[in-house]
């Protein structure tokens, strides 16, 4: 397997207004007439290449955790709150799948149902919708960028155990003596420390000798963070964290072998891009072998190229 190369930039796509065609001119007249109005409901966009999607973050549970009150009390950092502040108690949020967002053609026929086709694709944005400009404007800011940045936490595969921990910890550093970990706490603030372990062994096929590897579990993804102190540097990569379990290594590694020896009798054989073969193959003999679900890097990783 060929280490992958990181992307150091990801590419966000910019709110477009689109303009559906109904008959060119009659469309055109429509909107002018229409214009720009408080009514129009309007949207956040969260790049496509920044989510992974999961079982535990469908755009229906964000929708019902972000009107939640008690999620809300975290992101309004009022813990002791009894009601909702007036600009909440009217507002209805909705998080929605973006099927317009790097979503073939082919993916949107597969089903009808947007909550199935969030699992059937691993790439496709998301949008906050507002019931109105004049709705959205009437939030103050400080709380739009909670809000933002707690659909991003979820957005990114973390549970919403974690996205509340990230919140309530921010800026919450005990003493640390540990060099390594130190550098990470400062590059990551948002990374609770209180979830945060030291590998006993190495997990990461992009870790480099005399870097220090530290991991959060989260649900079925784990993060693992390699650290290197000379360059005050922190890389990031996801993996399925039945990687990181020791009582299912063995199974593990009865899988690779199979997956490697079905695309052996294919004359599959190692090369470049054979992970495009070979990630397939493990997840279907895992599957079937073991029933377990397995989420490859790619799939993890969707803003990472793997060759």
């Amino acid at each position: 397997m060929a280490p992958p190369q990181h992307l150091e930039s990801v590419v966000r796509t910019a709110p477009v207004l689109c303009l559906r065609r109904m008959g060119s001119a009659v469309a055109l007249f429509l909107a002018v007439m229409r214009g720009l109005s408080a009514e129009d409901s309007i949207s956040d966009r969260f790049s496509a290449l920044e989510i992974v999607h999961l079982e535990h973050n469908r755009p229906k549970l964000l929708t019902e955790e972000i009107n939640n009150f008690e999620v809300q009390k975290v992101l309004l950092r009022t813990p002791s709150l009894t009601a909702p502040p007036p600009f909440l108690s009217k507002l209805r949020l909705e998080v929605v799948f973006d099927s317009s967002e790097g979503i073939t053609a082919e993916e949107k026929d597969k089903s009808d149902d947007e909550e199935n086709r969030w699992l059937q694709t691993e790439f496709g944005g998301v949008k906050l919708q507002w019931l109105s400009a004049a709705a959205k404007e009437s939030v103050p800011e400080p709380y739009q960028n909670a809000l933002k940045g707690y659909l991003e936490t979820r957005l990114s595969g973390h549970t919403q155990s974690y996205a509340i921990a990230s919140i309530q910890k921010k800026g919450i550093r005990p003493a640390v003596a540990d060099l390594s970990l130190l550098t990470l706490l400062i590059r990551h603030p948002d990374v609770p420390y209180t979830w945060v372990k030291k590998t006993t062994r190495r997990i990461s096929p992009i870790t480099l000798p005399g870097d220090m590897e530290y991991l959060v579990v989260d649900g079925p993804v784990a993060w693992v963070f390699s650290v290197s102190t000379s360059r005050s540097h922190v890389t990031v990569e996801r993996l399925d964290a039945q990687e990181t379990d020791e009582t299912l290594a063995p199974k593990f590694n009865v899988a690779r072998e199979e997956a490697r020896a079905r695309l052996e009798q294919r004359g599959i054989k190692p090369r470049l891009g054979y992970v495009h073969a070979y990630w397939p193959e493990l997840k279907k003999v895992l599957k079937e072998k073991f029933r377990l679900t397995w989420y490859s890097p790619a799939a993890l990783n969707p803003n990472t190229i793997y060759d």
